[in-house]
Formats: C-alpha cells, sequence, structure tokens
C-alpha cells in the first residue's frame, strides 16, 4: 500500500468537516447553548448555527484580553440573565461551551455550576468543551461533547436526588455515538427497542434513556459516553462498530444477543441474503469503475474498502487523516492483500496540488470527491444511519444513486452543514 502523501502540515479542504461541537451540544432537548470564548473561536460554529437553523438557541460571551487575564467566572451569570431574559420560556437545559483558553486558564467548572444552579434553580447547566488542543488526547473533543449530552441527565438527577439504585431499568437499548437514529428498515429493532437522544422533544422524556437496559456504541464518539452512563445510570455498554463485512456483522448480533441474554441468535438470514442480492445488482452496474472510500464517509474507510474488495468491487484509493485503533486490522488486511490499493491523506500539504485527481471514479465520501474531483458521488456521511445487513443495503443503494444520478459537490457539502 503506497502513501501519497505526506505528513507535516495540515491542509483543510472545503469538503472538510463535522456536525461541530455546537451543533451536537444542541441535542440535548429544551436546551441553548452560551459559547464563551473569543470571538475568533466562535465565528465558525455562529455560521454554523445561522445555516442549520438554531441560530435562536446559541448565544455567545466573547472574551477580552482583560477578561482572561482577571478572570470571567463572575460574568457568566450575568450573560445567563441576559440569555434568560430574551427567552419567551426558560430552557431546561444550558450548555456552556468553552474554548481551549479555558483548559490553560483552569476554570473550577463544579463551583462555576453550582453558582449558576443557586442562582438559576431548576435550570440544569452542563460545561462542554470545544479544545482541538485535546484531538489526540483520551478526551478528543467530540467524544467529549457526546458523553457531556448525557451528563445533563446525572445532573438533573442528582438535583433531584435520584440515586443510581433508584432507576429502574426497561427494555429499550441505546444507541450511541450516531448523529441519527438508525432507519426502521434496520433489522437491529427487530431484536429490541431502540432509543436516540433524537427521539425526544422534552427533557424529562430523555431523561428516560437512563433507564435503558444496554448501550450500543456503534462509533468511536459514542465510547466516553457509555463509559460515563455505566457508571451515573449502571448501563453495561458494547461496542459494535458499524461494519460493511457480513462475517462481522454476523459475530456483532451474535455479541449484542448475548449481552441482552438471549438464548439464541436471531434469523437474520433473509436480510443477509437481501444484501448479497443488492452488492451483487450494484457490482454488475458499476463494472470496474474506479472506487474510493474516506473517513468522512465512514469511521472505518479501511473496513469499507476490504468489504468492497471482497464484493469485487475495484477499490483504488482509501483516504483517511489517521488510522483508528478499530481500523487498523482492515489495513493491514489490505496491504497485504491488495497492496496495489493507494493510501491517501486529504489533510496533507501536499494535497494542494491535486496531482492525483481521477474523474472518472466514484468516491464514497466528500472529502475524496472533492481530492479526486469524481464524476459520481455516493451521498455518505459519518456512518449516518447505518447498521447490519441494511447498512449494506443502503450503501450499495447510494453507489447505485451515486451512479445514475450524479450530485453536485459543492450542494452536498452546502446540505451537510459541516463545521470545521
Amino acid at each position: 500500500m503506497q502513501c501519497l502523501c505526506k505528513g507535516g502540515l495540515h491542509y483543510d479542504a472545503p469538503s472538510k468537516g463535522d456536525y461541530g461541537i455546537c451543533r451536537m451540544g444542541l441535542m440535548v432537548p429544551e436546551s441553548v447553548e452560551l459559547f464563551v470564548g473569543p470571538s475568533a473561536c466562535g465565528r465558525h460554529g455562529a455560521l454554523g448555527a445561522i445555516k442549520n437553523g438554531y441560530k435562536d438557541r446559541i448565544f455567545y460571551l466573547y472574551l477580552s484580553q482583560s477578561d482572561i487575564v482577571s478572570g470571567y467566572d463572575d460574568i457568566i451569570g450575568d450573560a445567563v440573565a441576559e440569555v434568560l431574559d430574551t427567552l419567551e420560556k426558560a430552557p431546561k437545559v444550558i450548555v456552556m461551551i468553552f474554548t481551549c483558553l479555558d483548559d490553560l486558564i483552569g476554570t473550577d467548572h463544579e463551583a462555576l455550576k453550582e453558582a449558576l444552579s443557586d442562582r438559576f434553580p431548576g435550570i440544569v447547566f452542563q460545561s462542554s468543551h470545544m479544545n482541538p488542543i485535546k484531538t489526540d488526547t483520551s478526551e478528543p473533543p467530540a467524544q467529549a461533547i457526546q458523553r457531556d449530552i448525557y451528563r445533563t441527565i446525572a445532573t438533573d438527577f442528582k438535583n433531584r436526588g435520584i440515586r443510581p439504585e433508584d432507576i429502574k431499568k426497561d427494555a429499550f437499548v441505546n444507541i450511541l455515538g450516531a448523529y441519527e437514529p438508525l432507519p426502521e428498515s434496520c433489522e437491529l429493532n427487530r431484536i429490541a427497542p431502540l432509543k436516540h437522544v433524537t427521539g425526544y422533544s422534552s427533557f424529562s422524556d430523555f431523561t428516560a434513556m437512563a433507564s435503558s437496559r444496554l448501550n450500543l456504541v456503534l462509533t468511536p464518539l459514542g465510547r466516553l459516553a457509555a463509559k460515563d452512563m455505566e457508571k451515573n445510570f449502571h448501563i453495561p455498554y458494547l461496542e459494535v462498530p458499524v461494519s460493511f463485512d457480513p462475517e462481522e456483522i454476523s459475530e456483532s448480533y451474535k455479541a449484542i444477543s448475548q449481552a441482552l441474554g438471549m438464548d439464541t441468535v436471531p434469523d437474520f438470514e433473509a436480510d443477509r441474503r437481501a444484501a448479497e442480492i443488492a452488492v451483487e445488482r450494484t457490482r454488475a452496474l458499476v463494472g470496474d469503475l474506479p472506487i474510493i472510500v474516506d473517513s468522512s464517509a465512514t469511521y472505518h474507510p479501511f473496513g469499507m474498502a476490504q468489504a468492497l474488495l471482497g464484493f469485487g468491487f475495484n477499490v483504488i484509493r482509501v483516504e483517511a487523516e489517521a488510522v483508528i485503533k478499530s481500523d487498523e486490522d482492515h489495513m493491514e488486511w489490505i496491504r497485504a492483500n491488495h497492496p496495489e490499493v493507494e493510501f491517501y491523506r486529504p489533510d496533507s500539504c501536499e494535497a494542494v496540488l491535486f496531482d492525483h485527481r481521477l474523474t472518472e471514479s466514484l468516491s464514497i465520501g466528500i472529502q475524496a470527491a472533492y481530492m479526486a474531483k469524481s464524476r459520481y458521488i455516493a451521498d455518505m456521511f459519518a456512518d449516518l444511519q447505518m447498521f447490519g445487513y441494511d447498512g449494506i443495503v443502503s450503501l450499495m443503494r447510494r453507489i447505485t444513486e451515486a451512479y445514475q444520478n450524479p450530485r453536485d459537490l459543492k450542494q452536498l457539502i452546502n446540505e451537510y452543514g459541516l463545521v470545521i
């Protein structure tokens, strides 16, 4: 496997981005956000809020140099009061987003939240951070904000004197780490009823996620949340990464069934056969068209590439800024069995040369589509609504749609509403 770009300085293409920390924090029902930091730090988030329709739920406390030098704990309470004065209805939760400088200053957030709770009773306060300086630590921002979403429930329970042992468990299973719930067509729904944060419009109903009997972690984003919920709500968790390999999917269902105490694994042979048929039809349609897989589409691009190679597709390149640990075995398999497949880093400083473009290709992911200038773009981002055999069917459908109805890349990027 040949790496086409070196490391060093990073390049951020217009296609780079994610949901953004602020957008993720607002998944909490009946919440608003107070962004605390220098004005330059809030620019991207503010534009994203306008673009994605949540600008009325996010407020900004811009810090001056004197605020940073003298401390800003005391002015946050006044900012909260001002926010509440502008709202017709008081929120149930206020998520405070702090920037990198707060990590360096060392604000006592527990004391801050206690003071705010005393001043504004009935509101849950949660401190979160937009701090890319911690990206390569044990608490990367995207994982930490997912954890903090569910910590609002823990804070609410603490305020109301509810102990973990007081929580009565139900038959539901939580889906963690995914921006969107799984579709009804996914066979996982037939194992157990599922809960997802976006399924709630009220905070009181949202707290029912603390009553579930199992957390399923579908992407790395949910890992810290699962560990935290095990501690706070005594909910066990199981990591079952999204996969497009039928054998890996089968093993995931065995693990899920065992975790739920089921005597047998549900029969999903019909679902598996439907996935195989979808693969056969799609493979016949696209033929030997070069395919590029990138990490904006899936958290395991090497895993997807391995599955597609096994199906007989002509995967020629994998694009990723880094290789997560759970994808390393897939990368090694490709290196050993398909050394002709290229590895490309879209964040490399050499990427701006655009000397590896391949217009007659199909890219799965907008990063790869931008870098290769692909004619065909499979509309897929962050493993959204993907799991199990239904995920394979969905992937094949998106490849088919990309091939039959080419999309405009700029339009796709705008529709995703990504924030760097």
